[in-house]
């Protein structure tokens, strides 16, 4: 077995802690709830539900009709072939051959998604606009489940799970590289076991293997974007082991599982790192993927240095650039972000020291080797660590959702407490013994519209029809022609596509990778 002794003791004492309400009636605080109002709960899912089918509308309607580039083009235009060439590390289909670089990431869950419909006749733009709002709902749900794990108000819960599935990292790449946000978007499904099994609600074992094959939606399209986010894991069953909430049996089994469901991508990579050229030594530089990473950027959720850049005129990513430029936007996931903050410093549940640790660490690794005007001493050096030997942790704002889910999670846990304080009778005495005065209720609630004003703000970049670069209703005829040619020539040797360019951006969309390299 994978777990603890029968609950006893402090275990169990907190398990029935969990469950208890205030004496006088009024709402408990996280981690103490009572059976949440059942006018509260049917309100809270039709809200609920409601915010997914606007976001899904949304975005099933941006740019109608029209495919355009969600990590690789091969996933909408030849998945099946895509997938059984992920098989092999060469490719001879790209350039003069090719190693194929996170290929074998896709075999599991993007690429089978989008074979799957794409075979039953789904169109292609259709199944990318599915994905977008697949990823989107399992973010916002799953962290909106951990809220509710902890104790939080109903309402609370369901505006925090926006409050994450909205961030700015999510939303700049929900429609441009979501492979990347993937992992981030199943971490809260990952940690809900772990709640439960550390308040007593789920046996260990069964929470340790929910835990890992919940995590092995992540994907491994990047070795990075994967492993970065199990950090909150790691920290908060390290702490349950070391608190002797859970066993050292329960930890190590669980860490075993994990290892076990990502070894598919790590034996992978490890065989490509065994034959690749240096690449890191060709692209961006530790000074370049810091540079947006400062303290406020971090807090926000926008020191992805991507988000800032501009070609010709034309936003690399759309969403990306908003969350970083618009001013209501960017005032909106500022407040936010100071509110989840504040939140989680006031929260007092079973989770208070894992989830402090978690985010403090997070704010670390994505900011430490920042440099600017108040660059710490560790900046340089660091920087010279992530262009050396820490070559492959340096897109630090990979370690997003290590700050982000603890971040969203104080947000819950401000909004309940807010809640409780609007709720309270007049002349009742709340937790901080003072008397609720009205101007205090009425104060709370302005609050409450407030931050709930600001997580639909930061929808903005959605509801504006900016998450995709330029798209294509169909590959032009001539590609085709072309393809179709080559078939027919006997010749071997390479095809010069002239004018060279370092990605597929064209007049009529842009596919990133070449065209013909999906149509051979």
């Amino acid at each position: 077995m994978l777990g603890p002794r029968p609950y006893s003791g402090r275990a169990m004492q907190e398990t029935q802690e969990h469950h208890a309400t205030r004496s006088d009636g009024g709402p408990a605080r996280p981690d103490r709830p009572g059976r949440p109002d059942r006018g509260d709960a049917r309100r809270a899912v039709v809200l609920t539900v409601t915010a997914y089918v606007v976001l899904a509308v949304l975005i099933l309607t941006e740019k109608f009709g029209q495919t355009t580039s969600d990590t690789r083009l091969d996933l909408t235009n030849a998945p099946g072939d895509y997938l059984r060439s992920t098989l092999t590390l060469w490719s001879s289909q790209v350039s003069l051959g090719e190693l194929q670089n996170q290929a074998y990431g896709y075999l599991w869950p993007q690429g089978p998604f989008f074979a799957g419909l794409i075979e039953v006749g789904v169109a292609p733009w259709v199944t990318e606009r599915l994905w977008s709002v697949l990823v989107l709902v399992v973010a916002c749900e799953g962290l909106r489940r951990v809220a509710l794990a902890l104790g939080c108000h109903v309402g609370a819960a369901a505006v925090a799970g926006l409050a994450y599935g909205l961030s700015p990292r999510m939303v700049a790449e929900l429609g441009v590289r979501s492979a990347e946000i993937l992992p981030g978007a199943v971490l809260p499904w990952a940690l809900l076991p772990i709640v439960y099994a550390v308040t007593g609600r789920l046996a260990p074992w069964r929470a340790a293997l929910l835990s890992a094959a919940a995590f092995a939606f992540s994907g491994g399209v990047n070795g990075t974007a994967t492993f970065a986010p199990s950090v909150l894991l790691i920290v908060v069953v390290a702490w349950a082991v070391l608190s002797r909430r859970l066993t050292w049996r329960f930890g190590l089994g669980w860490a075993g599982l994990m290892v076990a469901v990502n070894a598919w991508w790590a034996v992978s990579l490890v065989q490509f790192g065994a034959y690749s050229p240096p690449f890191f030594d060709f692209v961006e530089d530790a000074r370049t993927t810091t540079r947006t990473a400062g303290l406020s950027n971090t807090l926000r959720g926008t020191s992805n240095w991507v988000d800032y850049i501009v070609v010709g005129g034309r936003r690399w990513w759309p969403a990306g650039y908003d969350v970083s430029f618009d001013a209501w936007v960017v005032l909106a996931s500022g407040v936010v972000a100071a509110v989840g903050v504040l939140g989680l410093l006031r929260y007092r549940g079973v989770l208070r020291v894992p989830l402090l640790l978690s985010a403090a660490l997070g704010i670390v690794a994505v900011s430490i080797a920042h440099t600017g005007p108040l660059a710490g001493p560790l900046a340089q050096p660091l920087q010279d660590l992530l262009d050396g030997p820490l070559a492959p942790l340096r897109n630090v704002p990979k370690a997003d959702p290590v700050l982000r889910v603890p971040v969203s999670l104080g947000v819950a846990v401000l909004l309940t407490q807010l809640v409780a304080l609007v709720r309270a009778r007049p002349g009742a005495q709340p937790r901080d013994e003072r008397r609720t005065s009205p101007g205090r209720r009425i104060a709370a609630g302005g609050v409450v519209a407030a931050i709930v004003a600001g997580v639909a703000t930061m929808a903005g970049p959605v509801a504006a029809g900016n998450l995709r670069t330029p798209g294509w209703s169909a590959l032009p005829d001539y590609w085709q022609a072309t393809s179709d040619y080559l078939d027919e020539t006997r010749d071997d040797g390479a095809v010069w596509v002239v004018p060279g360019s370092g990605f597929g951006i064209q007049t009529w969309g842009w596919t990133m990778e070449e065209p013909l390299q999906v149509l051979g």
